[in-house]
């Protein structure tokens, strides 16, 4: 049964307009292999953010090692 956690990276330029991320990660939902994260991000959509990030990892504690199930990117742009 798969150890499961999603960590969620938001780019962003700060006033230099410098690249930076901010990370959050959820808690581990053990031996479920339809996991729910019901964690809650809050984010100010304005011109400074980039893109969101959404990762799904596997927790492999015997090898000490995470395995990407999955992901999804959602870019931003002034282009509209």
């Amino acid at each position: 049964m798969p150890d499961s956690y999603a960590k969620v990276t938001t780019s962003f330029c700060d006033r230099q307009r410098h690249s930076k991320d901010r990370k959050h990660k959820t808690h581990v939902v053990k031996q479920n292999c339809d996991p729910i994260y019901d964690d809650r991000h809050h984010y100010e959509l304005n011109d400074t953010i980039e893109s969101i990030k959404i990762e799904v990892y596997n927790c492999q504690k015997f090898r000490h090692r995470k395995c990407l199930l999955g992901y999804v990117e959602i870019f931003f742009k002034d282009d509209f």
